[in-house]
């Protein structure tokens, strides 16, 4: 699939340590897109919530806000989010909303004429990537148990728009790119030809 003209909305998604929130800072700061991390307000509710943002307890809030509150609840905080920094006079070329799971949050994207774009690269070069960023416990972290993570978001047991279903949003997204390239900047170039920016 492809975009026929630069975006104002971007939803982005992608698997684990493939490069997609480097992708996300650079487009915000080159292009001047309002970059909003899903996860960013995960971590604020489930301090909120939980007073803890240990990754079982945001994932187990998460959970909950998407089947309680709604599939794309977290979408929609990000959305109001832009809406009120537009109202106060940030004129933003538009919206990047970064860490999307599951399909009801990529359909909400898709319903505010945003695109979907998602982001992969190859299983052990993005396992070689978590362990060279040295963040938190990521280097205790085995291959095995790097497989086993992934599986667990890749599709929803229960086929619905609140669950993780990383395969589903990639199937609906109107971009898929996979970063095997060397460079951050060869990537960068990749995505800014595909969503025409530099036009």
């Amino acid at each position: 699939m492809s975009i026929s003209s630069k975006p104002t909305l971007i939803g982005l998604s992608g698997t684990f340590a493939s490069g997609k929130d480097t992708l996300a800072t650079h487009l915000a700061k080159q292009y001047h897109y309002l970059h909003i991390s899903t996860g960013d307000i995960l971590r604020h509710e489930a301090m909120r919530l939980r007073g803890s943002t240990e990754r079982p307890v945001m994932r187990e809030v998460a959970d909950e806000l998407r089947h309680t509150k709604s599939p794309s609840y977290l979408v929609e905080l990000a959305l109001q989010a832009y809406t009120e920094h537009q109202d106060r006079g940030k004129n933003y070329n538009g919206a990047i909303i970064s860490g999307l799971r599951s399909l009801g949050e990529a359909k909400a994207i898709k319903k505010a004429g945003g695109v979907m774009l998602f982001v992969d690269a190859p299983f052990e070069v993005r396992y070689h990537r978590m362990l060279s960023r040295q963040r938190d416990n990521e280097t205790q972290v085995t291959l095995e148990h790097f497989k086993q993570r992934e599986a667990s978001e890749m599709s929803s047991e229960l086929g619905d728009d609140a669950g993780f279903n990383l395969q589903g949003i990639r199937d609906m997204s109107d971009l898929v790119l996979i970063n095997h390239f060397e460079t951050p900047e060869q990537f960068f170039e990749e995505v800014i030809d595909n969503l025409h920016l530099a036009s």
